[in-house]
């Protein structure tokens, strides 16, 4: 504790040299300051306390994060041969959409269903039109049967709201020389129980016609 310097005060009361207060003067810009103002007598002194932080402050991060990846991407690239069930693409969401004999997953992973070569293509928009103007041709069917034509799920459009200006397609094809998209009234070749229903059709004719069977041909043996 400092020693106490006697000072009178007002009223007489003692105060510490530290907070001895001089007499304001009063002046033309102030004049309440002449008015005598004390301040009472502190027993602890003439400094105040104050207590700091006792840890210092924490910054912040964002690369707290060591997640694993997610590997994500195209796994099977064009004119790759794959095998029915082979993973074609990962992702989130629809980037590709599952084109021929492909099939999409609950997490959006294309694979393909039979095995072939793969065939990344962008779909034609005005395939629905050219199918109504294109002519109308008499198939062979049985008596009281009607042939059905779906329209083409690969010109579907886009939503208006949708930053994607067209659809990308993932596909398989059976033969290295077949390409996608098809033309409209192009055949479409496709397998049934691991046999080539349009081969198979191919060689009943060939039979027809009195010509030797492809599996016995000697080319094939």
């Amino acid at each position: 504790m400092r020693p106490l310097l006697a000072s009178l005060g007002a009223r007489g009361v003692v105060r510490p040299a530290s907070l001895r207060v001089a007499t304001p003067v009063a002046t033309p810009l102030v004049p309440s300051m002449g008015r005598q103002e004390v301040l009472p007598a502190f027993t602890f002194g003439g400094s105040i306390q104050t207590r700091n932080s006792a840890k210092r402050g924490g910054g912040t991060t964002k690369n707290t994060r060591n997640n694993a990846g997610k590997r994500l991407g195209i796994k099977r690239y064009g004119s790759a041969f794959v095998k029915a069930g082979e993973i074609l693409v990962r992702q989130r969401g629809t980037e590709w959409h599952p084109g021929e004999n492909v099939r999409m997953g609950r997490d959006h992973t294309l694979f393909a269903t039979v095995p072939g070569y793969v065939r990344f293509y962008r779909a034609k928009f005005d395939a629905l039109e050219d199918d109504k103007q294109a002519p109308q041709t008499q198939a062979v069917r049985a008596p009281g049967t009607t042939t059905i034509r779906a329209a083409n799920p690969e010109a579907v459009k886009p939503h208006p709201s949708s930053r994607k200006r067209e659809r990308r397609y993932v596909g398989v094809v059976l033969s290295r020389d077949e390409q996608l998209p098809r033309a409209q009234g192009d055949v479409r070749p496709r397998l049934f129980a691991g046999i080539d229903l349009n081969a198979f059709e191919r060689e009943k004719e060939i039979l027809r016609r009195g010509g030797e069977p492809l599996a016995d041909h000697p080319a094939l043996s």
